[in-house]
């Protein structure tokens, strides 16, 4: 949206001439890469993080979130605005939280554009998925596969 509504971009070039630090965190794909690119020249800071949903705008006072989706080229018809303080200062801590998760756009765009499968590391909780992750890893290798088994401990229980 930043991109396709005009005076959104004058806006977004306006505060970056004025020397206003701006951040911005998408998700980036390949459907939207062309648009990431160029918002990359208009704001100070931009980073892409998976599977974001949603947008809302906040500065040192306000807050705003648009409450429905635009249509292109088009301004949402709808928007929640507050410049309750407590509101701003929560809104600050969910964008920082977001912000620390995210990585560099030109990062997600180099592996976009490289074909780079990104780095992950996660944790499984689910028996079922754990299974599914180690038979997806036995059956991608192709030299070698290192299991280190650790031997269970047997407790015996002695009559007292």
């Amino acid at each position: 949206m930043a991109v396709e509504i005009q005076e959104i971009k004058e806006s977004l070039i306006t505060i970056r001439d004025r020397g206003i630090r701006s951040r911005f965190i998408t998700e980036i794909t390949n459907d939207n890469i062309s648009y990431c690119k160029e918002l990359i020249t208009l704001v100070n800071e931009f980073r892409h993080l998976d599977g974001i949903k949603g947008n809302f705008y906040v500065n040192e006072t306000d807050y705003l979130a648009p409450t429905t989706f635009h249509d292109k080229g088009k301004p949402a018809s709808e928007v929640i605005y507050s410049n309750i303080k407590e509101l701003v200062e929560h809104q600050h801590y969910v964008f920082d939280t977001l912000w620390n998760k995210s990585i560099p756009a030109e990062e997600k765009i180099r592996e976009i554009e490289d074909g780079i499968t990104p780095e992950f590391v996660g944790t499984f909780l689910d028996p079922f998925e754990v299974q599914r992750v180690i038979v997806k890893i036995l059956k991608s290798a192709k030299d070698e596969i290192l299991l280190p088994l650790v031997q269970p401990m047997h407790f015996v229980a002695k009559n007292a």
